[in-house]
């Protein structure tokens, strides 16, 4: 499997540095530099609440909706995220008392939670939910054996969700809703960058409808089957470190109970990737094979999330330069270049009976 590429762009905004991360066909903006007196205040903070002596605090090279930091401490070094936009914030605090249940399963390759010195799983500062790891060394990547990565899912998978208390996926579709509420607002939003975004975003009107449509037959296909549902990421392709012998999945952020194509549909393009997964499945006892409706849903859902993404950050962020970043990227999205589409035409193929 093939690491995809990225690529950063500085813009300044309100006297701070913001980073553009592109990745593949999708942008991310975050906060990566803060002012000195910024630093000090979030160093003494973690100092105070998880009884830490800091000797270094730098911005990390991590992080896609948060703003990330590594952290060296006298005995350990650790990886905090900041997570400041709304609609990211609940789930992210939602996510870390799973994550502390997924770790006391025997599962040790994922993130590992540092408490607070009065054991609370994470904390609140400047209005920001702030989540300590201990470090993962190593960077991003998506050059690994996909043998590896499902191996660890189907492990993660055999964790018991009975009483967990968890979102539990309904198979709804509010972004298609979402969608059209953004592109009404963004109609009336006085940019440049806007114009053209929506200028682009009404030019593939049809296409949009399509997958809308798809969607809305396949969420009824699915949403009276609610067996086979796991511990799911929803993101775990690219969230993987591999430093010598350890492969860690990070950033579960976003975790539900779901069924596992949630995780799995960025490979439906190549069955033989699904072939083995099933293989895998099979050997660690899951007894399971992978449902074609269900990946539908999760694919066409994925493409109006990414574009929920998008116009969120139109509409959150006022800076120019960095409306016109996300508006080049809308363009890129939209393009059937981008890698989601290998995806979307295989499940346009799939039937719907």
């Amino acid at each position: 499997m093939t690491g995809a590429s990225a690529s950063a762009g500085l813009v300044i905004k309100n006297g701070r540095v913001f980073t553009l991360v592109r990745r593949e066909c999708c942008i991310i903006f975050f906060e990566k530099y803060r002012d000195e007196a910024y630093i000090s205040q979030l160093k003494q903070f973690i100092e105070a609440k998880y009884g830490l002596g800091i000797r270094y605090i730098a911005a990390a090279k991590r992080g896609y909706h948060g703003e990330t930091w590594k952290i060296d401490t006298e005995c350990d070094t650790y990886f905090a995220k900041l997570v400041y936009f709304g609609p990211h914030k609940s789930r992210y605090m939602n996510s870390f008392a799973i994550v502390e249940y997924i770790n006391q399963n025997g599962i040790d390759f994922i993130s590992k939670i540092k408490k607070t010195i009065d054991e609370q799983l994470y904390s609140i500062f400047n209005d920001g939910v702030l989540g300590l790891f201990h470090y993962v060394e190593g960077e991003h990547t998506e050059d690994y054996l996909l043998s590896d990565l499902f191996h660890k899912l189907a492990l993660i998978y055999k964790v018991p969700v009975q009483n967990v208390q968890i979102i539990k996926e309904d198979f709804n579709i509010n972004y298609i809703d979402e969608y059209y509420s953004n592109l009404t607002k963004l109609k009336i939003t006085l940019s440049p960058s806007i114009i053209e975004a929506v200028r682009l975003l009404e030019g593939n009107s049809k296409k949009i409808e399509h997958y809308a449509d798809r969607l809305m037959q396949f969420a009824d296909k699915n949403k009276n089957d609610l067996t086979h549902f796991h511990i799911t990421s929803g993101d775990v392709g690219g969230n993987v470190i591999i430093q010598g012998e350890q492969f860690i999945i990070i950033d579960w952020d976003h975790l539900i109970l779901a069924p596992m194509e949630r995780d799995i549909w960025p490979y439906l393009h190549d069955e033989k990737q699904i072939d083995l997964l099933n293989e895998i499945l099979e050997l660690e006892g899951h007894h399971y094979k992978v449902n074609q409706d269900r990946l539908a849903f999760y694919c066409y859902l994925s493409f109006f999330y990414f574009l929920h993404e998008y116009m969120s950050g139109l509409l959150e962020f006022d800076d120019e330069a960095v409306r016109e970043a996300i508006a080049n990227d809308i363009k890129g999205y939209l393009n059937v270049s981008c890698w989601i589409y290998g995806n979307l035409n295989k499940v346009d193929q799939f039937k719907l009976i």
